[in-house]
């Protein structure tokens, strides 16, 4: 039987569709009912510390061996002609990488690839997150977000066990 589980952080509202929702922190875990012939999946949502979903990490894994995992991150636009820089930085180190227009959906959401932001997800304590976003080849905006990141590894342990079972 599917529940409707209601998430209200601040102002933001989320409506998902999973059998249950496991808290850590900044971090929520949904489990999603599994349907006929379909895998076990887990969506692991990521709140700012303004209560705005920012990081999403989702498991799925079907019984013919057939895995998948994708980690992305919100964006703060989008558009045909909006490039990002993302620069993440933790107190001791300070990182960017690109983000092309055709990465980032209509639902703001960009799937990472960058195996250094990877790393810095998993073993980083915070992660503070700064948008410059690009257009006509001038700055168009500047935009910051700090992420708490102590609550993720066993959020994720939590979330790729569920995807896990038979």
């Amino acid at each position: 039987m599917k529940a409707l589980v209601l998430i209200l952080i601040t102002t933001l509202t989320i409506t998902v569709h999973a059998s249950e929702r496991v808290d850590f922190g900044y971090w929520s875990v949904l489990k999603h009912d599994n349907q006929d012939n379909s895998p076990f999946y887990a969506t692991l949502v990521g709140f700012d510390i303004d209560g705005e979903q920012r990081i999403q990490f989702t498991c799925s894994y079907r019984s013919d061996g057939f895995q998948a995992e994708f980690l992305k991150l919100k964006m703060t636009e989008y558009g045909q002609d909006i490039h990002t820089y993302v620069e993440y930085s933790n107190e001791h180190e300070q990182r960017k990488f690109y983000i092309a227009p055709s990465d980032i959906g209509t639902d703001l959401y960009t799937t990472i690839s960058n195996l250094r932001f990877l790393d810095a997800v998993e073993n980083w304590k915070t992660m503070s997150l700064k948008y410059t976003i690009w257009k006509d080849r001038k700055i168009k905006s500047v935009s910051s977000r700090k992420v708490d990141l102590k609550g993720y590894s066993k959020a994720r342990d939590a979330a790729i066990s569920f995807c896990n079972q038979e």
